[in-house]
This record gives structure tokens, C-alpha cells and sequence, in this order.
């Protein structure tokens, strides 16, 4: 029987894909975009302090989102037989392989660049979360532990 679990971090796996894909087409995903648009509603700022503003938030945005979709991953992998002996080491993997599906992406379309740094944020953001999820899955295996016992 396939859990609700392994069904939803399918979903949000592919449609994160979906995402990547999608986003990397649209102007208003750019850096420049932002900037100009953090200039229209904070126009006291200098550009400097734009970009640096729009860049902090851009690799936040990175680092949150390639940890929800390391969530997704293990999730889908952890109720996948083929996975499920390592789930966490799957989920790394296929994580890994949308960050750098989501920078080719972006190297290959005009006026958008690619990062090998914006892969490394990617990275630290999907081990940051596999390993909150690892000391959360300790906590209430142990848990479970006591109360059999």
C-alpha cells in the first residue's frame, strides 16, 4: 500500500520540476526584475543595496526551497522500494539533480546565468533539512522506543 507520504512527495517532487522549468522562462525571476521592482517600492535605496538586498533574498528563496523539496524527496523515497533502504541518500541525490536541472536551466536561457555557488546553496539547504528531518525521525523513534518498552 502506498502512503499518503510517499504520494505527496511524488507530487511536490515533480511538480517542483515543474517549477524549475517553468521559472527559469520568465522574466520576472531575474535579478534584475527584482531590483528594478525593490526600486519602485523602496526608492531611497541605492543600487548597491538593492542588489545586495534582492541577492540575500534570492539565495534564502534558494536555500528554503531545496530543503522543501529534499522534505519532498525523502518523503517520496522513504515509501518507494526501490529507495527506501536509503532514503536520505536518495533524496540528496535526486535534490542534487534538480539544483543542477534548475542552473542549466538558467545557464541555457538568454539574459539568466547559471551558478555553481547557487548549487552549493541548494546543496547546504537539502542537508540542513535531511539532517533536521534524521534528528526528528531519531527523537520519535526513540519515543516510540520507550512507549513499547
Amino acid at each position: 500500500m502506498i502512503r499518503a507520504r510517499t504520494i505527496l512527495g511524488w507530487f511536490g517532487f515533480f511538480g517542483y520540476i515543474l517549477m524549475v522549468v517553468i521559472a527559469s522562462r520568465e522574466p520576472q525571476f531575474t535579478a534584475s526584475f527584482m531590483v528594478s521592482v525593490l526600486g519602485n517600492h523602496f526608492p531611497w535605496l541605492t543600487l548597491e543595496q538593492k542588489y545586495f538586498t534582492v541577492t540575500l533574498v534570492r539565495k534564502l528563496i534558494h536555500l528554503l526551497a531545496y530543503g522543501g523539496l529534499a522534505l519532498c524527496c525523502f518523503f517520496a523515497s522513504a515509501g518507494t522500494r526501490p529507495l527506501k533502504r536509503r532514503p536520505f541518500l536518495a533524496a540528496f541525490v535526486l535534490s542534487l539533480l534538480v539544483a543542477g536541472l534548475d542552473e542549466f536551466l538558467q545557464f541555457s536561457q538568454a539574459g539568466r546565468t547559471g551558478s555553481l555557488l547557487d548549487v552549493g546553496i541548494d546543496s547546504l539547504g537539502i542537508i540542513i533539512a535531511l539532517l533536521l528531518t534524521n534528528f526528528v525521525q531519531g527523537k520519535v523513534n526513540r519515543k516510540q522506543a520507550e512507549q513499547d518498552s
